[in-house]
């Protein structure tokens, strides 16, 4: 289900940061509306509201803006992540289908969620080693690659646009793996934020490389 749910994130956090770079409040209401979409196909979407709301919480104490107007996005943002809840709700309802989605969704999950980190524990260590073993080298090249952007977002930020790819891919991790990092569908999750800041990270040392053969000094120039 994470391949499905994926899309959603990724379009609720474009939309995420469009609004904060073009100050529309409309797109934060768009986000918050995917988001919502995803949550409806797998709970774990709960993973990236949450690094989004950090995210409106970063921007809010960086740019010294009006409480009113950081009251307003984010309830915008988060009664819009509602909107589909509420609307399924509805439905169950009025078709009597309640009582087996609380069974279906809550009921038959209760012992897993009970026993997650005695799974966690359990097959964590073998879960790693089979990513390690299978994805060696792509790990080394786009895990140096996200290191970058990372540290240049965090040494010398780039806009709060930039920054949203930290908060995005250390908000998700570490949710996620409360739930259980030992399966492996659950990296699908982080997969995503982590290929953002590769990205970024690719082109900081692009930049990085080209100042240093053009012969400039500074090193940070390249920002």
């Amino acid at each position: 289900l994470e391949v499905f749910l994926v899309p959603f994130e990724i379009a609720g956090v474009f939309l995420l940061g469009m609004g904060a770079k073009d100050k529309k409040n409309y797109l934060y209401f768009l986000s918050g509306f995917f988001l919502g979409l995803g949550f409806l196909i797998k709970q774990s979407a709960v993973a990236t509201v949450i690094a989004c709301l950090c995210f409106i919480l970063i921007m809010q104490i960086s740019q010294k803006e009006p409480v009113r107007l950081f009251l307003k996005r984010l309830i915008l943002f988060a009664a819009t992540f509602l909107i589909p809840l509420l609307i399924l709700f509805l439905f169950l309802l009025i078709t009597g289908a309640w009582k087996t989605f609380v069974e279906c969704v809550f009921t038959r999950n209760y012992h897993y969620v009970k026993n997650v980190s005695v799974l966690r524990d359990a097959y964590l260590p073998w879960a790693l080693r089979q990513i390690i073993q299978g994805l060696g080298a792509e790990i080394i090249i786009f895990g140096s690659c996200a290191l970058m952007g990372g540290l240049t977002v965090l040494l010398k930020p780039r806009g709060l646009v930039r920054m949203l790819g930290v908060v995005w891919l250390a908000g998700a991790t570490f949710v996620i793996s409360l739930s259980g990092l030992h399966l492996r569908h659950h990296f699908i999750e982080i997969v995503a934020p982590f290929l953002i800041l590769g990205t970024m990270g690719a082109s900081d040392i692009y930049r990085l490389l080209l100042s240093l053969a053009t012969g400039r000094k500074k090193f940070f120039i390249w920002l």
